[in-house]
């Protein structure tokens, strides 16, 4: 099985033991957001927009973040879904910020694009995650705006799963996810609703991480950038 453990004697957790399909991290300065390395995939794989990329944002502890205006900001992931996920299994962490809730789900991590078929976002409700097997699927984990936070996406074992500074909602039946041909999209949802807000950090993988590893991320996130207050 690919995974290795995010640990590190004595050190804080290091993500790049795991074995991630898509990682991006601050600082972000412009197209391309240039893909992290790790033990899988992660390092091959960039964000790129050619017209209208999200800007440099406010830097946090040195770290400057990708800044989206909410009306055409976006980038796109390299490769199809297929690269980011299966049908039946993924883990997509990602830290974020916005000053207030949209009343629909705007983009804060991935979104297929057209299809529609998988995506996480931001509301007043929360942290949702969609996927779409027979038909469309939702789950949400309550979550406030105006400060930084880590959306938590998975789906496992036929549950799809919203969650939110390391705890998980009770999750929602969900079956083979129909399609996974087409593009993901960072910014902008497959209904053209685009993000307004920042984001530090995106992690992807198409295993279902340990709740464990997800423990160590977010215990590297508030190592890495203190001064955002991450809960």
């Amino acid at each position: 099985m690919r995974h290795r453990a995010c640990v590190s004697k004595g050190a804080t957790p290091n993500p790049g033991l795991l074995a991630l399909t898509g990682w991006w991290r601050a600082s972000y300065s412009g197209s391309p957001w240039t893909g992290t390395a790790s033990t899988w995939t992660s390092g091959s794989n960039n964000l790129t927009e050619a017209t209208n990329p999200p800007s440099a944002g406010t830097a946090v502890n040195g770290f400057t973040p990708a800044t989206f205006d909410g009306s055409n900001d976006k980038l796109t992931a390299g490769g199809t879904a297929a690269t980011y996920c299966t049908t039946t299994s993924f883990t997509w962490l990602c830290m974020f910020f916005v000053a207030s809730a949209p009343s629909q789900a705007d983009t804060i991590g991935f979104w297929q694009d057209s299809a529609g078929n998988l995506g996480m976002g931001f509301d007043t409700d929360g942290v949702t995650v969609m996927g779409f097997d027979t038909g469309a699927k939702t789950t949400t984990k309550a979550c406030s705006a105006g400060a930084w936070h880590v959306a938590m996406a998975k789906l496992s074992g036929g549950t799809l799963y919203a969650g939110a500074d390391g705890v998980w909602g009770s999750g929602t039946t969900c079956g083979a996810i129909a399609s996974l041909a087409s593009s993901m999209r960072l910014g902008v949802s497959f209904a053209s609703n685009f993000f307004t807000g920042s984001i530090m950090e995106l992690l992807a993988t198409d295993i279902v991480l340990p709740d464990a590893d997800v423990a160590g991320y977010i215990s590297y996130l508030k190592a890495r950038y203190p001064s955002a207050g991450l809960p």
